[in-house]
């Protein structure tokens, strides 16, 4: 169960109703609505329905980091080839896991996520990580502990898409060994990794005419 507060005391009754139907809308056909009443659109002036809006994003940014993705905006897009990888849209990054596992992931919506069915290492690397306290250990056993990451014979699975921090997070996670994840991670299929391809739609960007 989820709840969501907010310190905002201006919450009227017709902001409430909004709140209730716009995320309705945003889950409707991507999960399944277990609610027997779904309220339609409620007209606001303006200046609530910004307000309001930017309590929904704000929302939206926060569920992906706990593993929650119904509010995502989008679902992951099509793998494209390296030569697409200055487009717009994220390619597919792919890193080896040992024992023949393979960690995919995209940028979605903004934010590095590893896809569901990906591998992830079963046991710790030696080396800086084998300290308890270690952040990307830390990251690890909470998602282990919510059922994020799972044990399939010699390897782990990530049973959901799931929004990491950064590259590096991603790949630390998934490797459990130091690693840089601008380097690590390469757009499937080539050697282009997620620096070279980031650096790469940057130039494009800015080369664009205006």
């Amino acid at each position: 169960m989820l709840i969501v507060t907010s310190k905002d005391t201006n919450l009227t009754k017709a902001r409430a109703r909004y709140l209730e139907s716009r995320p309705i809308a945003v889950a409707a056909g991507r999960i399944l609505v277990l609610n027997k009443t779904i309220p339609g659109p409620v007209a606001l002036p303006e200046a609530d329905v910004s307000a309001t809006e930017h309590f929904i994003a704000e929302v939206q940014n926060v569920f992906p980091v706990l593993g929650v993705n119904l509010l995502r905006g989008k679902s992951a897009v099509s793998p494209i080839t390296a030569n697409e990888a200055g487009g717009s849209d994220s390619p597919v990054f792919e890193v080896g896991i040992p024992k023949g596992g393979q960690t995919r992931a995209q940028d979605i919506d903004g934010k590095f996520t590893v896809l569901a069915d990906s591998h992830a290492r079963l046991r710790w690397a030696t080396g800086k990580l084998k300290t308890p306290t270690h952040t990307h250990r830390d990251l690890c056993e909470s998602l282990i502990a919510r059922e994020v990451l799972a044990q399939r014979g010699e390897l782990m699975v990530f049973t959901r898409n799931q929004v990491f921090s950064s590259p590096t997070a991603a790949a630390v996670t998934a490797r459990t060994e130091t690693r840089n994840g601008r380097h690590s991670w390469r757009v499937e299929g080539s050697q282009v990794s997620d620096g070279e391809w980031r650096e790469h739609r940057i130039g494009t960007t800015a080369a664009a005419p205006t």
